[in-house]
């Protein structure tokens, strides 16, 4: 090198160290400062927006709320520019969790009558957001722990705001937005931007001894113990110990080799290995070895199927027919020329059919088989006579499971849906051992819009049919499973049921368990998963009086969202209530909007012709679901499968290895698109 370019090389660098005296070296604490600030900021200001736009009755300003928007993204892009952070290029994440605290504060304060008890609401959790993400932001850059009394004050700060408007309406005020589920929904926004803006590198935790066949995976690993206790190699950030391969990889492959868990290597180092070695291994440190167990999220050993996948059964579906006797609304031709149509006697059923002695109700059901069952044809699902969906699971009119009685669970459709409206989640939940049925509810069905003449039920008279249709398919299902020679006999527990549905099926939800309009909740059922839901029918004090376990489902860009944070904000006697939202979901993101889509177009009947076929109504969902840039409706498909999998098996299987699923801890490391609330 020439003695000209060493000297232009030393003179740059000089001017750079000299530009850079005085100013301290960016770090992951500072980076993690800024950005914290930043977002509880962002949060503060866009929520500012909104009580202004609350209190006067207005729409809020769009220019405000991206005013909010783009500092947040300035201050970014500035701690990027300056190094040091170990999250590089997650401004859209933090606007995304921005967005969604504010969609939540502001659908739970509707302003009604109170506009600016309303307002203030809303000003006082975007302040709380601020001052708590303002707590961290203080101790990422100091690198100390967060201020346990920074924290409270601000929290204190919001329950005397809120307590204060309440009392200046004399309860008005006090009907809604309540002090704990906001400051939920404040906390749990803190602590996924915390968790996103990391101030230390994760915890490498995979050490593989390839020669010893030896992989663990350590919950405080370092160098030296990897070294020290495997003879291994220590892997770096994100990867984990593959049951396959015995290696580090960045994602486990399924294994059959057991878990070993309950052991202390070194001092704070809680071990869970699985894969080639592990059972040998586990003698040598003194653990215990679960054949058929692997590692959970939680870090200990537990035999979980993965949620978000088949089940280890096969599936099998029938169609039933079902006639509550005690109703007479809905009756309806079995059979015949005219199946399924409106009857008041035998003599309209021409064609060998007869007219229902009471409430007409089909079933779709779907249940576990057995690997030596799962033979002959496939289920087609059909769409009135028009096209099919051909199922990849189900086997049609397979023989049950002889595992035993299983839990059963009901699904509800949509007003003016179909039972089938959700076909991939009631098949993924049967694999995963549920009977799960799906009854038509006559007089509120597409079949009733679109028969001539039409014989839909007034809205009024279809909220008040859903509860008793329910109660009466857990009666009817328990009643085969009492039957000798039945295909379900002995096969259902039906003391033991769940409850989910869409739309005004997720109205069905809440309402067998909370009443309505003097109709009582039904003791049998012990869990409900209100998905999407319209639940305004539904009273104040009816919410308040659910008990069972609940999981609420929506997309942030739901116009119902605001019933569902409604209703969960109510329910406080549930000892368990969950809320997992999808970022960016509309209301059909949870049936199969795109799969019957999808089968009319490849038979032929394209968008433009779906009005002519009685199908009108699909044009607007498919569009706002199916075609790009809406959320991807295959991921919207595997959330809903995997949060209601575990929900279900949790709280109507008691099995608690699905725990570390149903918090927002997991949710934040491990599925970005959803927001999750767990409610005081």
């Amino acid at each position: 090198m020439s003695t000209a370019l060493t000297r232009w090389i030393l003179a740059a660098a000089l001017v750079v160290l000299t530009a850079d005296r005085g100013r301290a070296a960016a770090t992951p604490g500072t980076c993690a400062s800024a950005e914290r600030n930043a977002a509880g900021k962002a949060a503060a200001a866009q929520l500012g927006c909104h009580a202004k736009a609350t209190q006067k009755a207005e729409p809020v300003a769009g220019a405000c709320l991206q005013k909010a928007l783009d500092k947040l993204a300035g201050v970014v892009a500035k701690a990027e520019g300056a190094g040091g952070c170990l999250v590089p290029g997650y401004g859209d994440d933090l606007a995304a969790l921005v967005a969604s605290l504010v969609a939540d504060v502001v659908n739970a304060t509707p302003p009604g009558g109170f506009a600016k008890c309303a307002a203030a609401k809303q000003k006082t959790a975007g302040k709380a957001a601020a001052a708590k993400l303002g707590c961290h932001a203080k101790a990422s850059k100091s690198g100390e722990p967060v201020s346990a009394a920074c924290l409270g004050k601000a929290g204190d700060k919001l329950n005397a705001a809120f307590a204060k408007e309440e009392d200046k309406t004399a309860g008005g005020c006090g009907a809604f937005g309540a002090a704990a589920p906001i400051a939920a929904r404040v906390d749990a926004f803190v602590a996924r931007v915390v968790n996103g803006t990391p101030v230390a590198a994760p915890a490498a935790r995979c050490c593989a001894n390839g020669g010893a066949s030896v992989c663990a995976d350590l919950s405080a690993a370092n160098a030296s113990q990897c070294a020290s206790g495997y003879g291994g190699t220590l892997a770096g950030p994100a990867r984990v110990c593959d049951g396959a391969s015995g290696d580090c990889v960045e994602a486990r492959t399924e294994t059959a080799t057991g878990c070993c868990d309950a052991f202390t290597l070194a001092p704070g180092a809680g071990l869970c290995l699985e894969g080639p070695g592990a059972a040998a291994e586990c003698a040598v440190v003194g653990g215990a070895f679960h054949a058929d167990a692997k590692c959970l999220p939680s870090g200990a050993c537990g035999v979980a199927d993965a949620p978000g996948a088949a089940g280890p059964w096969a599936v099998g579906h029938r169609a039933l027919v079902s006639v509550d006797g005690a109703r007479m609304n809905g009756q309806r031709c079995i059979g015949g020329a005219k199946d399924g149509r409106a009857c008041t006697v035998d003599s309209q059923c021409t064609g060998g059919g007869t007219c229902s002695a009471g409430r007409f109700l089909p079933i779709d059901a779907w249940y576990p088989v057995d690997a030596s069952g799962a033979f002959g044809p496939r289920t087609r699902y059909s769409l009135s006579g028009i096209a099919n969906l051909d199922s990849d699971l189900a086997h049609e009119n397979a023989p049950a499971s002889a595992a035993g009685a299983r839990p059963l669970l009901v699904f509800s459709h949509g007003s003016g849906g179909i039972a089938i409206q959700s076909v991939r989640l009631m098949e993924r939940l049967a694999s995963h051992g549920f009977v799960v049925v799906a009854p038509s509810h006559t007089g509120n069905t597409t079949g009733d819009s679109t028969a001539v003449p039409p014989t839909s039920v007034p809205i009024e008279q279809a909220l008040l049919d859903r509860v008793p249709d329910v109660s009466f398919v857990i009666t009817h299902l328990t009643a085969r499973a009492a039957t000798p020679g039945d295909p379900f006999f002995g096969r259902v527990d039906g003391a033991n049921v769940g409850v989910a549905g869409h739309s005004l099926g997720g109205f069905t939800a809440l309402a067998v368990k909370s009443g309505y309009q003097g109709i009582l909740p039904d003791a049998r059922v012990q869990a409900i998963m209100p998905i999407a839901p319209a639940a305004s029918p539904i009273s104040d004090a009816e919410l308040a009086a659910v008990a069972a376990p609940t999981l609420f489902m929506t997309g942030t860009l739901d116009p119902l969202l605001a019933d569902e944070v409604r209703a969960a904000g109510l329910i406080q006697a549930s000892p368990f209530n969950y809320r997992a939202d999808v970022v960016g979901a509309v209301h059909t993101h949870f049936a199969n909007i795109c799969d019957i889509a999808n089968a009319l177009i490849a038979v032929g009947f394209g968008p433009a012709s779906w009005p002519s076929i009685g199908a009108g109504a699909l044009v607007a969902p498919y569009n706002a679901t199916c075609i790009p840039p809406a959320f991807p409706i295959d991921a919207a498909t595997r959330l809903q499968n995997l949060y209601a999998t575990a929900f279900f098996r949790r709280h109507l299987l008691g099995q608690t290895v699905y725990d570390p699923y149903l918090t927002t801890a997991y949710a934040t490391a491990n599925e970005p698109d959803i927001a999750f609330v767990v409610a005081p």
